[in-house]
């Protein structure tokens, strides 16, 4: 097994391992009391289970149950870079309750791995414990079959790297309780059905959802402040999108730009199921040399053909050209009154179409 302890293991140069020649009967490790997971600790290893010191076990004869007479408090709050990079054995990401930061391409392919839990804040055996605060670059890049993930609250807007649950092909369901996503966060999660952003997240990153093949429903909220280009490349499947306003951001003057158009947030990449559409966001007249003419500015973008219903919340201007060429859309409503959430605070379900929506328009200045 080779293993490396710096450099990038995915690149040619810059890098130092070392080849060991490691029992392939091995498959459990239990740790009892160690500080440190470092740089590539079990990269490429074919374990099935490892056990970190974690609240829960780790006790001072280091056995618990009968006999064991006091809790310690682990030191253990960091899992480094790479530490189980291509763990193709692992099944379980089995991370301690006081682990705070997690390493750039630490679970990266571990593509077997089916259940994970990240650290949240709380009260574990007496002792209050902070929850995840930060994701590194591509932390679990290519854990392709985790069902779903719940990401804490406590994770910090800038302790988020890019790419860190891509290509998970299995993730239908998301829960996202911080205040902020990474750019290309979840990119080609095939199989994420809806998307519900919290409450506090102020961007959505380029390329944030691109390739959710099956994305059929999603709620931006009115905090975010800036959508970027294409965070909805490849979407083909998208039906209903609840947004805070048409493009980038809330347009403060009548001056359009190409990022003031609903074609913005989606892609310049064809795809079946998608119609390459332009949608024009000024003409402005000219005359040079004697002859006067009309110049068109414009935007092209891949838009989802099976995109029906458009909900815009906190929006005061609609821009020149903002919807046009969407020829699939049937419903489009600007209304500060429409609440995407029940009477219980929860999301409305993805099935409630429609009809039977009864939505007080505000006036757009």
């Amino acid at each position: 097994t080779r293993q490396y302890y710096s450099g990038n293991p995915l690149n040619t140069e810059n890098k130092s391992y070392k080849d060991f020649n490691i029992p392939q009967t091995l498959k459990n490790i239990v740790i009892t009391d160690e500080t440190k997971v470092s740089y590539g600790a079990f990269m490429y290893c074919s374990l099935e289970s490892i056990v970190l010191p974690d609240l829960t076990n780790l006790w001072s004869n280091g056995v618990e149950g009968e006999g064991a007479s006091e809790l310690n408090v682990s030191q253990l709050k960091k899992i480094g870079d790479y530490a189980f990079f291509r763990c193709e054995g692992l099944t379980t990401a089995q991370i301690p309750h006081q682990i705070e930061e997690i390493g750039a391409y630490a679970f990266a392919y571990c593509i077997n791995v089916t259940n994970l839990e990240l650290p949240q804040p709380g009260t574990f055996n007496n002792i209050e414990v902070e929850g995840l605060k930060a994701l590194g670059n591509y932390s679990f890049f290519h854990c392709e079959k985790l069902p779903s993930i719940t990401i804490p609250r406590t994770v910090e807007s800038n302790k988020i790297g890019s790419y860190v649950f891509a290509h998970n092909y299995l993730l239908e369901v998301l829960n996202i309780e911080n205040d902020a996503l990474g750019v290309k966060m979840f990119s080609n999660c095939t199989s994420l059905l809806d998307v519900f952003v919290p409450e506090g997240v102020k961007t959505i990153s380029q390329g944030t959802f691109e390739y959710c093949l099956a994305l059929r429903y999603v709620v931006i909220p009115n905090s975010v402040e800036t959508i970027e280009s294409a965070a909805f490349d490849v979407c083909p499947n998208l039906v209903k999108l609840v947004i805070p306003f048409i493009g980038k951001n809330n347009l403060a003057t009548n001056v359009a730009t190409n990022d003031s158009t609903l074609a913005w947030i989606f892609g310049s990449t064809p795809y079946e199921g998608l119609t390459l559409t332009t949608q024009y966001f000024s003409v402005r007249y000219r005359y040079e040399n004697n002859r006067s003419d009309y110049h068109y500015d414009f935007i092209q973008r891949y838009i989802p053909n099976t995109l029906r219903e458009i909900y815009v919340t906190n929006e005061t201007i609609v821009p020149f050209g903002a919807f046009e060429g969407c020829r699939n859309l049937d419903t489009i409503i600007i209304s500060n009154a429409y609440s995407y959430k029940d009477a219980n605070g929860k999301y409305r379900a993805f099935d409630e179409t429609k009809t039977g929506h009864t939505l007080d328009t505000e006036k757009v200045t």
